[in-house]
C-alpha cells in the first residue's frame, strides 16, 4: 500500500490553485539563504555581501550589507529566541575558508567569532543557546561546529564521519540533531558529540543536498517524517530508514508548511529544485514557478503572516499567502500519553519493557549505550492501540547503563537500564 502510494505521489499531480507570487524587496541583490525569525517576525537574507532583514510588522527592509567588500557571504544565518538583536551569520571569506561572525545589534556591527579550516559555513540551526554550524569543502574535510554559549564562541566535534556537509533539521527533541551530506543521512541524540547512520536504502553514491522534518504530516505523508533530497530526487522515511521516493527531481532547499485548517488539511512540502522551480506538494506535486520571476534559491515558512517566502539570485525575495493554519488554530493533533517500563530493572541478563499505545500508530525501541550508539533494535512498524511487552536479552553485552527508546507519532518515552553482572 505505501508503495503504491509513493507512486501516486510521484505521478499525480493535484489541480490546486497556482500561486500568485507577490514581490517583496531586495530586487537586483545577489541572495544565498533565506531563515524566517517566528520569534521576532522577521525574514533574515543571506547576500554576497552580508544580510538583509525585512520586519514583518512594519514591511520595512534594513540592509547590513558591506557593498563592495569580498569575503562576506553569507550562507547562514540565524537568529536568537532571548535576545531581539543578536544575529549570528555563516560565511565564507576570499580564501574560500569558512568563519562564525555574531552581532548584538542585527548587523549594525559584527563580531568575529571563529575561522573554520573546514570550507565555508552551509547551515546554522539552534535550540535555546546551543547552536550548530556545519561547512562543505571540496579540498579538506568539513568541519562541525557547536556553540554553547548563544553563539559567541565556538568549537569543532569530531567523529561525524562527513567530508561534506549541506544542512541540519532537528529530530522530536531539542538536541536531537539530523544532518545531511556526502552520501549520508546521519542522526545525533547527544547534541552532536556522537552520530547514527540512517541512509537506510538511500540510493548509494548520490549526494544528499538537504533534509527536512515534516511535523506532523497528515494525508499524504505519515506523522513527523523526515524528508532528504538526493541527486536522484526526494525521500522519505517515518524515522525507521526505509525511504520512499516522493519526488524525482533533486532539490537544493525544502521546508514544511503546516496544515491550512487544523490538523485535518492537506499536509504540504514545498521545494526549490536545483534547475529552478518552485514545487509544493499537496497530495501530489504541483510545479509553482510560473509567474516567479528569478531563480529561486531558497524556501521558508513564516507562521506570522501564514507567507511561503522565497528568494531568488538577484531578482528579489517574493512571498506566497495564506498557507498554513490560521493565528489560534490547532496545528496539531494531540500527542499521545506514551511511558516505558522496565522490570526487573538492574538486570541479568534479561528485562521486559512494558508500554500502552492509546492509539495505533507505528512504533519505534531501540536500544542504545549512554554514547548514543544504537545497541539493539527490538520493534519497529505499525501497532494497534493496547498493551505490550517486550524482552530484551542482554547476553554479550557489557555490564552498564543502557537507554531503551520508545518513539510512536513524535513522542519519546526512554528508560534507563542497569545490566549488572
Amino acid at each position: 500500500m505505501r508503495i503504491l502510494l509513493t507512486f501516486v505521489l510521484l505521478l499525480i499531480a493535484t489541480a490546486a490553485p497556482a500561486y500568485n507570487w507577490e514581490y517583496v524587496g531586495m530586487n537586483g541583490v545577489n541572495a544565498t539563504s533565506l531563515t524566517v525569525d517566528p520569534v521576532h517576525n522577521r525574514v533574515l537574507v543571506g547576500t554576497m555581501e552580508g544580510f538583509w532583514y525585512y520586519d514583518q510588522a512594519s514591511s520595512l527592509w534594513t540592509e547590513r550589507d558591506m557593498e563592495g567588500s569580498i569575503g562576506r557571504t553569507v550562507w547562514a544565518v540565524d537568529y536568537n529566541d532571548t535576545l531581539p538583536e543578536f544575529v549570528v551569520t555563516g560565511r565564507e571569506n576570499a580564501w574560500f575558508k569558512g568563519y562564525m561572525e555574531y552581532s548584538e545589534d542585527l548587523g549594525d556591527t559584527d563580531n568575529f567569532a571563529y575561522e573554520s579550516t573546514g570550507g565555508m559555513v552551509t547551515d546554522v540551526i539552534h535550540s535555546g543557546q546551543t547552536y550548530w554550524a556545519c561547512t562543505s569543502s571540496d579540498v579538506v574535510d568539513g568541519e562541525l561546529l557547536r556553540s554553547s554559549d548563544g553563539g559567541m564562541t565556538w568549537a569543532p566535534i569530531a567523529g561525524h564521519g562527513f567530508h561534506t556537509m549541506a544542512n541540519f533539521t532537528f529530530n522530536f527533541g531539542p538536541g536531537e540533531l539530523v544532518l545531511a551530506g556526502d552520501a549520508s543521512v546521519k542522526i545525533s541524540y547527544t547534541q552532536g558529540d556522537t552520530w547514527q547512520d540512517i541512509t537506510g536504502n538511500l540510493p548509494s553514491d548520490n549526494g544528499v543536498h538537504c533534509v527536512e522534518g515534516f511535523f506532523p504530516g497528515g494525508d499524504a505523508w505519515p506523522a513527523y517524517s523526515l524528508f532528504a533530497s538526493t541527486d536522484l530526487g526526494i525521500y522519505f522515511t517515518e524515522w525507521n530508514e526505509v525511504w520512499l521516493q516522493t519526488l524525482d527531481v533533486s532539490c537544493r532547499d525544502m521546508a514544511s508548511i503546516p496544515p491550512a485548517v487544523s490538523y485535518m488539511g492537506a499536509d504540504r512540502l514545498s521545494a526549490v529544485t536545483w534547475d529552478g522551480r518552485i514545487m509544493v506538494s499537496i497530495d501530489g506535486w504541483t510545479d509553482e514557478t510560473e509567474n516567479l520571476p528569478g531563480t529561486p534559491v531558497a524556501i521558508a515558512y513564516s507562521p506570522n503572516d501564514r507567507g511561503l517566502y522565497v528568494a531568488t539570485a538577484t531578482n528579489g525575495v517574493w512571498r506566497y499567502l495564506g498557507v498554513g493554519p490560521h493565528p489560534g488554530s490547532v496545528n496539531t493533533p494531540e500527542r499521545v500519553s506514551l511511558e516505558l517500563q522496565a522490570h526487573p530493572n538492574p538486570f541479568n541478563p534479561g528485562t521486559t519493557l512494558s508500554f500502552s499505545l492509546t492509539e495505533t500508530g507505528p512504533i519505534d525501541l531501540r536500544i542504545f549505550d549512554v554514547a548514543g550508539r544504537e545497541m539493539a533494535i527490538l520493534a519497529v512498524g505499525p501497532r494497534e492501540a493496547g498493551e505490550y511487552t517486550v524482552d530484551w536479552h542482554a547476553v554479550g553485552f557489557p555490564s552498564g547503563t543502557y537507554l531503551a527508546c520508545l518513539k510512536i507519532q513524535g513522542v519519546r518515552a526512554t528508560q534507563k537500564l542497569v545490566l549488572l553482572k
